[in-house]
């Protein structure tokens, strides 16, 4: 149920809004900033205007497997690995997850870059996906949950979410088995300390070490 998306037309502004408050830990904007696209299996860094790049929007409250409020304003500062899944998912979404997972792995195996970076799983089904469910879910993939957010909340809301981050998709009435499926876009994103998209790759077929790359460099400031 793969939605194929062009990766190169996702670039564009996506934001609203007023300016939010800087952290101390965020890093300073400049003009143009690397991204790291995945398409099939090549890479490609392309330097792009900062007007350009998609924002995440961190002005958003959801609520976490905990059912805790998760202020996203209060992430800014950190480096973001966002994935986008539904927990009745048949197909790509475990893929997505354990990606996450493995990429996750390898960034808390290092004190100082773990502090650093949050995980973010996104439902698109917040009808289903209660705080309960995501939670069952989370022990399922035994996932590291000191800093990765399952992350659920009025429909209007991950709609939105959805809307800005150029992730689309679509329900699929089951009607024969009383219930429906999601075809969606395939994606993880990593968002920077500023709140810039600045990684861009397939979530079920992400090469992780491609990514966990990509993030140390991040946290570096080498890109």
């Amino acid at each position: 149920m793969r939605k194929t998306i062009l990766l190169f037309g996702v670039l564009l502004i996506a934001s609203c809004g007023g300016k939010k408050e800087e952290k101390a830990s965020s890093t300073p904007e400049k003009d143009t900033y690397t991204v790291l696209m995945q398409a099939g299996e090549v890479y490609r860094r392309m330097d792009v205007k900062a007007e350009r790049l998609r924002r995440f929007p961190l002005y958003f409250t959801l609520k976490d497997q905990n059912g805790r409020d998760v202020k996203l304003s209060d992430l800014k500062g950190k480096i973001l690995v966002v994935g986008y899944i539904y927990t009745h998912c048949p197909d790509i979404c475990p893929f997505i997850t354990d990606n996450m997972r493995r990429i996750q792995k390898e960034i808390n195996a290092d004190p100082s870059l773990k502090e650093r970076v949050v995980f973010l799983s996104i439902t698109f089904d917040p009808k289903r996906d209660t705080p309960e469910v995501l939670k069952e879910y989370a022990k399922l993939y035994k996932v590291d949950e000191s800093n990765w957010y399952f992350l659920t909340g009025d429909t209007l809301i991950t709609d939105s979410i959805m809307k800005l981050m150029g992730i689309e998709y679509t329900i699929r009435p089951v009607p024969e088995r009383n219930t429906y499926f999601i075809d969606h876009t395939d994606r993880i994103h990593v968002v920077d300390q500023n709140g810039f998209t600045r990684g861009y790759f397939p979530g079920s077929r992400a090469n992780v070490d491609s990514v966990v790359s990509f993030i140390r460099e991040l946290a570096k400031g080498e890109v």
